[in-house]
């Protein structure tokens, strides 16, 4: 008897492969520069990237937006679908200052207001390290995108270069108060200044003022700031 034809397994010619994004160690750079500048508040990098035959690359041309931040928030203060849709800024790096270690997640605020907007969103820890990425994929049906989260083992880098930072100057802090609510003290603003805080004028200049006059309002017992 001649030997049974193996069966033919129907291939449908796709090729599978791990997702994966490689980002240009420049980016790593870029993202250190900006971080040392914060000195521990959150900040936000775009970034230019593209599908290529090994997955998703981050290229180094980078724009610092316009925002304000603080240790555990950041506001912008320029559209970014701008930059994203005209400039072809496709690629957020968010900031989590906070966490140290490898574990980490974008918080709610982030997810709403950051990642939906972007193709590829990249959270950073203290350490300047990528420790998570959010990638949105469109589907045919517009009302609908694809979210998909990757780890830290995930995300890889090539190339080395120093360079030099550009923009900084659009990452501004948000002013904040320091109140002691001691009976004697209530309503005192003190002079805690850090030496970043040196370039606002004046007290009276810092945000949340009114916010905490109108709570304290009724300790202070008519006390006029």
């Amino acid at each position: 008897m001649g030997r049974k034809k193996k069966d033919t397994v129907w291939d449908s010619g796709y090729e599978v492969n791990d997702m994966q994004i490689h980002v240009d160690r420049k980016v790593y750079n870029i993202i250190r520069g900006v971080d040392k500048y914060s000195d521990g508040d959150e900040y936000s990098v775009l970034f230019k990237g593209n599908w290529e035959s090994n997955g998703f690359n981050v290229y180094s041309e980078y724009y610092v937006p316009k925002q304000k931040v603080t240790g555990s928030s950041v506001d912008y203060e320029e559209n970014l679908g701008v930059m994203r849709e005209r400039d072809g800024y496709n690629v957020i790096v968010h900031s989590h200052p906070f966490l140290k270690g490898k574990i980490g997640e974008f918080s709610n605020d982030d997810m709403e207001y950051i990642n939906k907007n972007f193709k590829i969103s990249l959270l950073v820890n203290g350490h300047c390290e990528i420790i998570k990425a959010h990638m949105v994929f469109n589907s045919p049906h517009s009302e609908f995108d694809f979210r998909v989260e990757l780890d830290e083992g995930s995300i890889f880098d090539y190339e080395e270069a120093q360079e030099a930072i550009v923009g900084l100057d659009n990452i501004k802090r948000k002013k904040t108060v320091v109140y002691d609510y001691k009976r004697n003290n209530i309503g005192k603003k003190q002079s805690t200044f850090k030496d970043k805080d040196k370039g606002f004028e004046s007290w009276n200049e810092y945000e949340g003022f009114g916010e905490y006059k109108q709570l304290y309002d009724g300790y202070a017992k008519g006390y006029h700031y």
